[in-house]
């Protein structure tokens, strides 16, 4: 999930990206962010691939991102809308 509490809070459908535990050799941004070496998650995320969803309820998350990884999420998402 890639969206700002209040962006949720104001009733949005939070937008998802998904999450890849893979490692790429290459680097595909916008469309595909590595994480960083300190997230617990591990992988890319697919930001090319971004979309609102409905989360059924009981669903939990798998984990954070580190503050590093969301910038270049964050980074990716902008470059994306200015295209």
């Amino acid at each position: 999930m890639i969206s700002a509490d209040h962006h949720i809070a104001t009733g949005h459908p939070p937008l998802c990206a998904p999450l890849l535990r893979t490692s790429l050799a290459f680097d595909l941004r916008p469309y595909v962010v590595t994480l960083t070496d300190t997230d617990s998650v591990g992988g890319v995320v697919q930001v090319g691939k971004l979309a609102a969803v409905a989360i059924p309820p009981g669903v939990a998350p798998v984990g954070m991102v580190s503050g590093a990884s969301m910038q270049r999420i964050i980074s990716a998402v902008g470059e994306l809308l200015r295209d």
